[in-house]
Protein backbone atom coordinates (compact mmCIF):
# COMPACT_ATOMS: atom_id res chain seq x y z
CA UNK A 1 0.00 0.00 0.00
CA UNK A 2 1.35 3.85 -0.88
CA UNK A 3 0.31 6.92 -0.01
CA UNK A 4 -0.20 9.22 -2.99
CA UNK A 5 -0.29 12.74 -3.46
CA UNK A 6 -2.14 13.94 -6.43
CA UNK A 7 -0.82 18.05 -6.77
CA UNK A 8 -2.04 20.27 -9.48
CA UNK A 9 -0.18 23.38 -9.63
CA UNK A 10 -1.37 27.30 -9.25
CA UNK A 11 -2.80 29.55 -11.71
CA UNK A 12 -1.40 32.85 -12.04
CA UNK A 13 -4.20 35.38 -12.75
CA UNK A 14 -5.80 35.87 -15.81
CA UNK A 15 -9.14 36.13 -17.78
CA UNK A 16 -9.37 32.47 -17.98
CA UNK A 17 -9.22 32.03 -13.71
CA UNK A 18 -12.26 34.29 -12.72
CA UNK A 19 -10.29 34.81 -9.54
CA UNK A 20 -11.86 38.13 -8.89
CA UNK A 21 -15.59 37.06 -10.11
CA UNK A 22 -15.32 34.14 -7.97
CA UNK A 23 -15.62 36.25 -5.24
CA UNK A 24 -19.17 36.79 -5.95
CA UNK A 25 -19.96 33.17 -5.20
CA UNK A 26 -18.04 32.13 -2.78
CA UNK A 27 -15.91 30.10 -4.60
CA UNK A 28 -11.73 29.65 -4.74
CA UNK A 29 -11.08 28.16 -8.46
CA UNK A 30 -13.38 27.90 -11.43
CA UNK A 31 -12.73 24.22 -12.17
CA UNK A 32 -11.12 21.54 -10.30
CA UNK A 33 -8.47 19.23 -11.96
CA UNK A 34 -10.08 16.52 -13.78
CA UNK A 35 -6.77 14.84 -15.12
CA UNK A 36 -5.42 14.16 -11.52
CA UNK A 37 -9.41 13.05 -10.77
CA UNK A 38 -8.88 10.69 -13.81
CA UNK A 39 -5.90 9.40 -12.52
CA UNK A 40 -6.94 8.77 -9.41
CA UNK A 41 -9.46 6.28 -10.29
CA UNK A 42 -6.97 4.50 -12.07
CA UNK A 43 -4.85 3.74 -8.77
CA UNK A 44 -5.02 0.57 -6.72
CA UNK A 45 -8.00 0.51 -4.74
CA UNK A 46 -5.83 -0.12 -1.30
CA UNK A 47 -3.58 3.15 -1.86
CA UNK A 48 -4.51 6.06 0.51
CA UNK A 49 -4.56 9.44 -1.80
CA UNK A 50 -5.09 12.89 -0.80
CA UNK A 51 -5.79 15.58 -3.62
CA UNK A 52 -4.31 19.12 -3.15
CA UNK A 53 -5.20 21.67 -5.67
CA UNK A 54 -3.02 24.73 -5.06
CA UNK A 55 -5.54 27.05 -6.40
CA UNK A 56 -7.65 26.19 -3.46
CA UNK A 57 -5.50 25.00 -0.67
CA UNK A 58 -1.43 24.77 -0.40
CA UNK A 59 0.70 21.75 -0.64
CA UNK A 60 1.91 21.50 3.32
CA UNK A 61 4.99 19.98 4.67
CA UNK A 62 2.72 17.70 6.54
CA UNK A 63 1.53 16.55 3.46
CA UNK A 64 4.87 15.87 1.94
CA UNK A 65 5.69 13.65 5.11
CA UNK A 66 2.43 11.66 4.62
CA UNK A 67 3.19 10.70 1.22
CA UNK A 68 5.57 8.41 -0.92
CA UNK A 69 5.25 9.40 -4.30
CA UNK A 70 3.42 12.43 -5.82
CA UNK A 71 1.69 12.50 -9.24
CA UNK A 72 1.83 16.26 -10.87
CA UNK A 73 -0.23 17.16 -14.20
CA UNK A 74 0.35 20.47 -15.36
CA UNK A 75 -0.13 22.97 -18.71
CA UNK A 76 2.01 25.36 -19.57
CA UNK A 77 0.86 28.57 -17.69
CA UNK A 78 0.97 26.37 -14.48
CA UNK A 79 5.02 25.62 -14.81
CA UNK A 80 6.17 28.51 -12.36
CA UNK A 81 4.58 26.82 -9.65
CA UNK A 82 4.94 23.13 -11.16
CA UNK A 83 8.66 23.41 -10.70
CA UNK A 84 8.11 25.20 -7.01
CA UNK A 85 6.24 22.06 -6.38
CA UNK A 86 7.84 19.32 -8.00
CA UNK A 87 11.01 20.44 -6.27
CA UNK A 88 9.45 20.49 -2.92
CA UNK A 89 7.94 16.56 -3.72
CA UNK A 90 11.75 15.72 -4.74
CA UNK A 91 13.40 17.01 -1.70
CA UNK A 92 10.75 15.70 0.60
CA UNK A 93 12.23 12.00 -1.18
CA UNK A 94 9.01 10.88 -2.63
CA UNK A 95 8.60 9.43 -5.90
CA UNK A 96 8.01 12.08 -8.35
CA UNK A 97 5.70 11.16 -11.65
CA UNK A 98 4.61 13.88 -14.47
CA UNK A 99 2.25 13.94 -17.30
CA UNK A 100 0.23 16.44 -18.93
CA UNK A 101 0.05 18.78 -21.76
CA UNK A 102 3.23 20.44 -20.38
CA UNK A 103 5.64 17.69 -20.13
CA UNK A 104 4.43 15.90 -23.00
CA UNK A 105 5.74 19.03 -25.26
CA UNK A 106 8.20 20.59 -22.88
CA UNK A 107 9.96 17.46 -21.14
CA UNK A 108 13.77 19.10 -22.10
CA UNK A 109 12.72 22.30 -20.61
CA UNK A 110 11.46 20.59 -17.51
CA UNK A 111 15.02 18.91 -17.74
CA UNK A 112 16.91 21.64 -17.38
CA UNK A 113 14.73 23.43 -15.03
CA UNK A 114 14.68 20.62 -12.21
CA UNK A 115 16.93 18.61 -13.12
CA UNK A 116 17.46 15.39 -11.67
CA UNK A 117 13.56 15.74 -9.82
CA UNK A 118 11.54 13.76 -11.64
CA UNK A 119 11.70 10.19 -11.50
CA UNK A 120 9.21 9.22 -14.10
CA UNK A 121 7.24 10.92 -17.21
CA UNK A 122 4.05 10.05 -18.75
CA UNK A 123 3.88 10.97 -22.12
CA UNK A 124 0.81 11.50 -24.29
CA UNK A 125 -2.56 10.17 -22.59
CA UNK A 126 -2.16 7.29 -19.93
CA UNK A 127 -5.06 5.14 -19.45
CA UNK A 128 -2.96 2.61 -21.52
CA UNK A 129 0.58 3.16 -19.90
CA UNK A 130 -0.66 3.42 -16.24
CA UNK A 131 -1.47 -0.01 -15.55
CA UNK A 132 1.91 -0.70 -16.59
CA UNK A 133 3.63 1.77 -15.07
CA UNK A 134 1.90 0.65 -11.27
CA UNK A 135 2.75 -3.00 -12.07
CA UNK A 136 6.61 -1.73 -12.99
CA UNK A 137 6.69 0.11 -9.78
CA UNK A 138 5.58 -2.40 -7.54
CA UNK A 139 8.28 -5.11 -9.23
CA UNK A 140 10.79 -2.20 -8.56
CA UNK A 141 11.54 -2.09 -12.51
CA UNK A 142 9.19 1.20 -13.68
CA UNK A 143 11.04 3.10 -16.51
CA UNK A 144 11.52 6.62 -16.86
CA UNK A 145 9.62 7.28 -19.50
CA UNK A 146 6.07 5.70 -20.45
CA UNK A 147 4.39 7.39 -23.82
CA UNK A 148 0.95 6.56 -25.10
CA UNK A 149 0.28 4.26 -27.76
CA UNK A 150 0.33 6.09 -31.32
CA UNK A 151 0.41 4.99 -34.84
CA UNK A 152 2.03 7.88 -36.81
CA UNK A 153 0.66 10.93 -36.07
CA UNK A 154 -2.76 8.92 -34.88
CA UNK A 155 -3.54 8.70 -31.26
CA UNK A 156 -4.69 5.10 -30.33
CA UNK A 157 -5.75 5.50 -26.74
CA UNK A 158 -8.70 4.08 -26.30
CA UNK A 159 -10.88 6.67 -24.45
CA UNK A 160 -13.41 3.69 -23.21
CA UNK A 161 -11.07 2.47 -21.06
CA UNK A 162 -11.39 5.59 -19.15
CA UNK A 163 -12.57 5.62 -15.62
CA UNK A 164 -15.39 7.62 -13.88
CA UNK A 165 -13.30 10.34 -12.38
CA UNK A 166 -12.90 10.62 -8.82
CA UNK A 167 -15.02 13.90 -8.17
CA UNK A 168 -15.31 12.92 -4.23
CA UNK A 169 -12.04 13.53 -3.75
CA UNK A 170 -12.49 17.51 -3.89
CA UNK A 171 -14.41 19.59 -1.89
CA UNK A 172 -17.54 20.85 -4.73
CA UNK A 173 -17.93 24.01 -3.18
CA UNK A 174 -14.51 25.63 -3.60
CA UNK A 175 -15.16 25.70 -7.14
CA UNK A 176 -17.77 26.93 -9.74
CA UNK A 177 -18.19 24.66 -12.15
CA UNK A 178 -17.67 21.00 -12.32
CA UNK A 179 -16.10 19.08 -15.44
CA UNK A 180 -16.34 16.06 -17.70
CA UNK A 181 -15.24 15.03 -21.09
CA UNK A 182 -16.73 13.11 -24.24
CA UNK A 183 -14.28 13.13 -26.51
CA UNK A 184 -10.75 13.75 -27.21
CA UNK A 185 -9.30 15.12 -30.36
CA UNK A 186 -9.83 17.73 -32.91
CA UNK A 187 -10.73 17.54 -36.74
CA UNK A 188 -9.06 20.43 -37.63
CA UNK A 189 -5.39 21.11 -37.72
CA UNK A 190 -5.57 25.37 -37.00
CA UNK A 191 -1.52 26.34 -37.15
CA UNK A 192 -1.09 27.86 -33.56
CA UNK A 193 -3.60 25.08 -31.97
CA UNK A 194 -1.21 22.10 -29.99
CA UNK A 195 -4.36 20.36 -29.64
CA UNK A 196 -3.85 17.96 -32.83
CA UNK A 197 -0.46 17.21 -31.57
CA UNK A 198 -1.49 16.18 -28.32
CA UNK A 199 -4.88 14.11 -29.05
CA UNK A 200 -4.75 13.85 -32.66
CA UNK A 201 -7.40 14.87 -35.37
CA UNK A 202 -9.75 12.15 -35.13
CA UNK A 203 -12.13 12.71 -32.14
CA UNK A 204 -11.80 9.61 -29.90
CA UNK A 205 -15.13 8.73 -27.93
CA UNK A 206 -16.22 7.46 -24.37
CA UNK A 207 -19.84 5.73 -24.80
CA UNK A 208 -22.99 7.94 -23.84
CA UNK A 209 -22.80 5.09 -20.61
CA UNK A 210 -19.76 6.40 -19.54
CA UNK A 211 -20.87 10.14 -19.43
CA UNK A 212 -24.38 9.51 -17.79
CA UNK A 213 -22.29 7.91 -15.12
CA UNK A 214 -20.30 10.39 -14.73
CA UNK A 215 -23.31 12.29 -14.73
CA UNK A 216 -24.95 10.35 -12.08
CA UNK A 217 -21.89 10.88 -9.75
CA UNK A 218 -21.59 14.41 -10.09
CA UNK A 219 -25.23 14.06 -9.16
CA UNK A 220 -25.25 12.01 -6.07
CA UNK A 221 -22.20 13.99 -4.88
CA UNK A 222 -24.57 16.82 -4.20
CA UNK A 223 -23.61 18.85 -7.39
CA UNK A 224 -26.40 21.23 -9.06
CA UNK A 225 -25.10 23.87 -11.68
CA UNK A 226 -22.70 24.30 -13.89
CA UNK A 227 -21.06 21.24 -15.98
CA UNK A 228 -18.44 22.19 -18.31
CA UNK A 229 -17.52 19.61 -21.14
CA UNK A 230 -13.78 20.16 -21.97
CA UNK A 231 -13.90 18.74 -25.16
CA UNK A 232 -11.42 19.58 -27.73
CA UNK A 233 -14.65 20.17 -29.98
CA UNK A 234 -17.81 19.21 -28.81
CA UNK A 235 -19.50 18.62 -32.04
CA UNK A 236 -15.68 17.01 -33.84
CA UNK A 237 -17.99 13.96 -34.55
CA UNK A 238 -21.34 15.10 -35.60
CA UNK A 239 -23.04 11.83 -36.42
CA UNK A 240 -22.46 10.44 -32.94
CA UNK A 241 -23.12 13.59 -30.40
CA UNK A 242 -26.57 13.41 -31.41
CA UNK A 243 -27.61 10.13 -29.49
CA UNK A 244 -25.20 11.48 -26.70
CA UNK A 245 -27.50 14.49 -26.76
CA UNK A 246 -30.67 12.42 -26.81
CA UNK A 247 -29.95 10.70 -24.08
CA UNK A 248 -28.13 13.62 -21.84
CA UNK A 249 -31.48 15.35 -22.54
CA UNK A 250 -33.40 12.58 -21.21
CA UNK A 251 -31.34 12.18 -18.06
CA UNK A 252 -32.13 15.82 -17.32
CA UNK A 253 -35.53 16.16 -17.23
CA UNK A 254 -35.94 12.75 -15.49
CA UNK A 255 -33.46 14.62 -12.36
CA UNK A 256 -35.31 18.12 -12.95
CA UNK A 257 -32.74 19.40 -15.13
CA UNK A 258 -30.30 19.77 -11.97
CA UNK A 259 -27.16 20.67 -14.31
CA UNK A 260 -26.82 23.51 -17.11
CA UNK A 261 -24.24 22.80 -19.81
CA UNK A 262 -20.95 24.68 -21.91
CA UNK A 263 -19.11 23.41 -24.37
CA UNK A 264 -16.06 24.27 -26.75
CA UNK A 265 -16.88 23.64 -30.49
CA UNK A 266 -16.06 24.79 -33.86
CA UNK A 267 -18.31 27.92 -35.41
CA UNK A 268 -19.60 25.41 -38.23
CA UNK A 269 -21.79 24.49 -34.62
CA UNK A 270 -24.12 26.93 -36.64
CA UNK A 271 -25.04 25.25 -39.98
CA UNK A 272 -26.18 22.10 -37.51
CA UNK A 273 -29.37 23.35 -36.43
CA UNK A 274 -30.65 19.41 -35.33
CA UNK A 275 -27.76 19.41 -32.66
CA UNK A 276 -28.46 23.27 -31.65
CA UNK A 277 -31.89 21.96 -30.74
CA UNK A 278 -31.19 19.02 -28.98
CA UNK A 279 -27.87 21.18 -27.32
CA UNK A 280 -31.08 23.45 -25.82
CA UNK A 281 -33.16 20.66 -24.85
CA UNK A 282 -30.16 18.51 -23.14
CA UNK A 283 -29.17 21.94 -21.05
CA UNK A 284 -26.54 24.05 -22.97
CA UNK A 285 -26.44 27.79 -22.47
CA UNK A 286 -23.01 28.38 -23.47
CA UNK A 287 -20.20 27.70 -25.78
CA UNK A 288 -16.71 28.79 -26.21
CA UNK A 289 -15.75 29.41 -30.05
CA UNK A 290 -12.04 29.75 -31.15
CA UNK A 291 -12.85 32.96 -33.45
CA UNK A 292 -9.25 34.42 -33.40
CA UNK A 293 -9.66 37.34 -35.84
CA UNK A 294 -12.78 38.30 -38.35
CA UNK A 295 -10.11 39.35 -41.01
CA UNK A 296 -9.91 36.57 -43.96
CA UNK A 297 -6.09 37.24 -44.72
CA UNK A 298 -5.46 36.01 -40.71
CA UNK A 299 -7.07 32.87 -41.35
CA UNK A 300 -5.91 31.89 -44.26
CA UNK A 301 -2.50 32.29 -43.08
CA UNK A 302 -3.69 30.29 -39.94
CA UNK A 303 -5.12 28.25 -41.98
CA UNK A 304 -8.39 28.39 -39.87
CA UNK A 305 -10.83 27.39 -43.01
CA UNK A 306 -13.75 26.44 -40.74
CA UNK A 307 -14.16 30.25 -39.79
CA UNK A 308 -14.50 31.10 -43.53
CA UNK A 309 -16.93 31.20 -46.02
CA UNK A 310 -16.97 31.23 -50.14
CA UNK A 311 -19.11 34.69 -50.83
CA UNK A 312 -18.96 36.09 -47.93
CA UNK A 313 -16.44 37.90 -45.89
CA UNK A 314 -15.29 36.11 -42.45
CA UNK A 315 -16.82 39.22 -40.79
CA UNK A 316 -19.77 38.47 -42.42
CA UNK A 317 -19.87 34.51 -41.92
CA UNK A 318 -18.50 34.17 -38.18
CA UNK A 319 -21.50 36.83 -36.93
CA UNK A 320 -23.97 35.09 -38.96
CA UNK A 321 -23.16 31.96 -37.53
CA UNK A 322 -22.92 33.58 -33.68
CA UNK A 323 -26.17 35.11 -34.40
CA UNK A 324 -27.64 31.60 -34.98
CA UNK A 325 -26.26 29.91 -32.00
CA UNK A 326 -27.47 32.83 -30.03
CA UNK A 327 -30.99 32.46 -31.14
CA UNK A 328 -31.20 29.07 -29.79
CA UNK A 329 -30.74 30.25 -26.93
CA UNK A 330 -26.88 29.51 -26.43
CA UNK A 331 -24.50 31.84 -25.51
CA UNK A 332 -21.07 32.40 -27.45
CA UNK A 333 -17.98 33.20 -25.45
CA UNK A 334 -15.31 33.53 -27.84
CA UNK A 335 -11.17 33.39 -27.68
CA UNK A 336 -9.62 35.86 -30.25
CA UNK A 337 -5.64 36.47 -30.91
CA UNK A 338 -3.39 39.35 -31.43
CA UNK A 339 -0.05 39.19 -33.56
CA UNK A 340 -1.29 36.93 -35.96
CA UNK A 341 -0.01 37.29 -39.42
CA UNK A 342 -2.31 38.91 -41.75
CA UNK A 343 -3.64 41.03 -39.07
CA UNK A 344 -2.52 44.41 -39.91
CA UNK A 345 -5.07 46.42 -37.85
CA UNK A 346 -7.35 44.90 -34.57
CA UNK A 347 -10.16 47.94 -35.04
CA UNK A 348 -12.01 45.39 -36.61
CA UNK A 349 -12.00 42.76 -33.97
CA UNK A 350 -13.71 45.31 -31.21
CA UNK A 351 -16.15 45.92 -33.99
CA UNK A 352 -17.14 42.33 -34.44
CA UNK A 353 -17.14 41.41 -30.40
CA UNK A 354 -19.45 44.35 -29.89
CA UNK A 355 -21.66 43.80 -33.30
CA UNK A 356 -21.86 40.44 -32.32
CA UNK A 357 -22.49 40.60 -28.99
CA UNK A 358 -19.66 38.66 -26.85
CA UNK A 359 -19.31 39.60 -23.37
CA UNK A 360 -16.73 37.46 -22.67
CA UNK A 361 -13.99 38.34 -25.43
CA UNK A 362 -10.94 36.14 -24.49
CA UNK A 363 -8.43 38.05 -26.08
CA UNK A 364 -4.75 37.22 -25.59
CA UNK A 365 -1.26 37.84 -27.37
CA UNK A 366 -0.01 34.65 -29.37
CA UNK A 367 2.07 32.75 -28.29
CA UNK A 368 3.89 30.04 -30.50
CA UNK A 369 3.95 26.71 -28.71
CA UNK A 370 6.78 23.70 -29.68
CA UNK A 371 5.10 20.98 -31.84
CA UNK A 372 2.70 23.02 -33.20
CA UNK A 373 2.80 23.94 -37.39
CA UNK A 374 2.97 27.54 -36.21
CA UNK A 375 6.44 27.06 -34.31
CA UNK A 376 7.66 24.51 -37.20
CA UNK A 377 7.21 27.66 -39.89
CA UNK A 378 8.63 30.10 -37.57
CA UNK A 379 11.47 28.20 -37.09
CA UNK A 380 11.89 27.58 -40.55
CA UNK A 381 11.62 31.50 -41.15
CA UNK A 382 14.08 32.78 -38.13
CA UNK A 383 11.48 33.96 -36.06
CA UNK A 384 11.34 32.34 -33.06
CA UNK A 385 13.37 34.62 -30.25
CA UNK A 386 16.37 32.95 -28.02
CA UNK A 387 15.29 29.99 -26.89
CA UNK A 388 11.46 30.36 -27.61
CA UNK A 389 10.50 29.57 -24.22
CA UNK A 390 6.76 30.80 -23.30
CA UNK A 391 4.68 31.49 -19.85
CA UNK A 392 1.73 30.22 -21.43
CA UNK A 393 0.06 33.26 -20.23
CA UNK A 394 -1.54 34.94 -22.98
CA UNK A 395 -2.81 37.88 -21.67
CA UNK A 396 0.67 39.19 -20.24
CA UNK A 397 2.52 41.35 -22.53
CA UNK A 398 5.37 38.92 -23.81
CA UNK A 399 5.98 37.21 -27.34
CA UNK A 400 8.27 34.74 -28.10
CA UNK A 401 8.72 35.00 -31.70
CA UNK A 402 9.57 38.25 -34.16
CA UNK A 403 5.25 39.66 -35.66
CA UNK A 404 5.29 40.98 -38.70
CA UNK A 405 4.14 43.95 -37.56
CA UNK A 406 6.82 45.78 -35.34
CA UNK A 407 6.57 44.25 -31.58
CA UNK A 408 5.96 47.46 -30.20
CA UNK A 409 3.44 47.96 -32.12
CA UNK A 410 1.72 44.62 -31.71
CA UNK A 411 1.72 45.32 -27.71
CA UNK A 412 0.32 49.04 -28.52
CA UNK A 413 -2.55 47.21 -30.37
CA UNK A 414 -3.50 44.47 -27.53
CA UNK A 415 -3.58 47.25 -25.27
CA UNK A 416 -6.26 49.06 -27.06
CA UNK A 417 -8.20 46.08 -27.77
CA UNK A 418 -8.59 45.14 -24.28
CA UNK A 419 -8.93 48.79 -22.50
CA UNK A 420 -11.75 49.13 -24.76
CA UNK A 421 -13.40 46.04 -24.72
CA UNK A 422 -12.88 46.71 -20.46
CA UNK A 423 -12.85 50.03 -20.17
CA UNK A 424 -13.05 51.14 -16.18
CA UNK A 425 -16.96 51.88 -16.42
CA UNK A 426 -17.59 48.92 -18.55
CA UNK A 427 -19.91 50.84 -20.13
CA UNK A 428 -18.90 49.04 -23.50
CA UNK A 429 -18.57 45.59 -22.15
CA UNK A 430 -22.49 46.01 -20.58
CA UNK A 431 -23.66 47.11 -23.80
CA UNK A 432 -22.03 44.02 -25.53
CA UNK A 433 -24.52 41.88 -22.53
CA UNK A 434 -27.44 43.74 -23.72
CA UNK A 435 -27.23 42.88 -27.22
CA UNK A 436 -26.48 39.29 -26.47
CA UNK A 437 -29.76 39.03 -24.10
CA UNK A 438 -31.87 40.81 -26.95
CA UNK A 439 -30.54 37.95 -29.32
CA UNK A 440 -30.51 34.90 -27.29
CA UNK A 441 -33.70 32.74 -27.91
CA UNK A 442 -36.01 31.08 -25.50
CA UNK A 443 -34.32 28.80 -22.95
CA UNK A 444 -35.14 25.05 -22.05
CA UNK A 445 -36.35 24.12 -18.20
CA UNK A 446 -33.84 25.01 -16.18
CA UNK A 447 -32.35 27.84 -18.11
CA UNK A 448 -29.27 30.33 -16.27
CA UNK A 449 -30.50 29.56 -12.71
CA UNK A 450 -32.47 31.43 -10.28
CA UNK A 451 -32.25 33.59 -7.17
CA UNK A 452 -33.92 30.32 -4.80
CA UNK A 453 -30.40 30.21 -3.17
CA UNK A 454 -28.90 32.03 -0.56
CA UNK A 455 -25.11 31.76 -3.48
CA UNK A 456 -26.75 33.72 -5.89
CA UNK A 457 -28.72 36.36 -3.88
CA UNK A 458 -25.47 36.62 -2.30
CA UNK A 459 -23.54 37.33 -5.41
CA UNK A 460 -26.39 39.88 -6.09
CA UNK A 461 -26.02 41.92 -2.99
CA UNK A 462 -22.02 41.82 -3.43
CA UNK A 463 -22.66 42.89 -7.19
CA UNK A 464 -24.87 46.14 -5.91
CA UNK A 465 -22.14 46.86 -3.69
CA UNK A 466 -18.97 46.40 -5.47
CA UNK A 467 -20.26 47.07 -9.21
CA UNK A 468 -23.22 49.89 -8.36
CA UNK A 469 -21.27 52.03 -5.92
CA UNK A 470 -18.15 52.21 -7.77
CA UNK A 471 -17.47 54.02 -11.52
CA UNK A 472 -19.57 51.13 -13.26
CA UNK A 473 -22.31 52.50 -11.24
CA UNK A 474 -24.32 54.33 -14.15
CA UNK A 475 -23.89 51.61 -16.78
CA UNK A 476 -24.28 48.66 -14.52
CA UNK A 477 -27.63 49.60 -13.10
CA UNK A 478 -28.87 51.08 -16.70
CA UNK A 479 -27.61 47.05 -18.01
CA UNK A 480 -29.48 45.48 -15.59
CA UNK A 481 -32.82 47.82 -15.52
CA UNK A 482 -33.13 47.21 -19.39
CA UNK A 483 -32.15 43.46 -18.78
CA UNK A 484 -34.83 43.21 -16.53
CA UNK A 485 -37.26 44.78 -18.42
CA UNK A 486 -36.30 43.13 -21.92
CA UNK A 487 -35.77 39.67 -20.54
CA UNK A 488 -37.07 39.07 -16.84
CA UNK A 489 -35.89 35.07 -16.81
CA UNK A 490 -33.03 36.29 -18.01
CA UNK A 491 -31.83 38.89 -14.94
CA UNK A 492 -29.35 35.49 -13.42
CA UNK A 493 -27.62 35.77 -16.32
CA UNK A 494 -27.43 39.22 -16.08
CA UNK A 495 -25.61 39.02 -12.55
CA UNK A 496 -23.35 36.60 -13.92
CA UNK A 497 -22.31 38.45 -16.92
CA UNK A 498 -22.10 41.87 -14.53
CA UNK A 499 -19.69 39.36 -12.11
CA UNK A 500 -17.46 38.75 -14.98
CA UNK A 501 -17.23 41.90 -16.57
CA UNK A 502 -15.78 43.15 -12.62
CA UNK A 503 -13.25 40.10 -12.93
CA UNK A 504 -12.55 41.03 -16.92
CA UNK A 505 -11.78 44.68 -15.89
CA UNK A 506 -9.79 44.10 -13.19
CA UNK A 507 -7.40 41.75 -14.77
CA UNK A 508 -7.09 44.13 -17.92
CA UNK A 509 -6.30 46.74 -15.15
CA UNK A 510 -3.51 44.55 -13.83
CA UNK A 511 -2.01 43.17 -16.96
CA UNK A 512 -1.69 47.06 -18.61
CA UNK A 513 0.10 48.36 -15.29
CA UNK A 514 2.87 45.57 -15.48
CA UNK A 515 3.10 45.85 -19.05
CA UNK A 516 3.56 49.85 -18.26
CA UNK A 517 5.93 49.01 -15.45
CA UNK A 518 8.50 47.75 -17.97
CA UNK A 519 8.82 50.60 -20.51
Amino acid sequence: MRNALLVYPGFPGSFWSFQHALKFIDRKAAMPPLPLMTVAAMLPREWKIRLIDENIEPLTDADLAWADIAFFSAMMVQKESFFTLVSRAKRAGLCVVIGGPYPTSYKPEIEERVPGMVDHFFLGECEETLPGFLEDLESGRARRIYEGPQSGTRIMTDVTRSPTPRFDLVNMQSYATMLVQWSRGCPFDCEFCDITKLFGRIPRLKSASQILAELDALYCLGWRGRVFFVDDDFIGNKKAVVPLLEAIAGWQQKRGHPFQFVTEASIDLAAYATILRLMRRAGFVGVFVGIESPNDAALTITVKGQNRKRGMSAHEHLLKSVRIIQQHGIEVSGGFIVGLDGDTEFDSHVRFIEEAGIPMAMVGLLGAIRGTNLWDRLVREGRILKDGTHSGDNTAFVLNFRTQLPREAVFEHYRAVISTLYEPTLRRYFRRCLTLIRNLGPLEVGGYGSFDTWTNLKAFIRSVMWQGFSRQGPAYFLFLARALLYRPRLFPLAVMLAANGYHFEKVTREAIAAYESTL
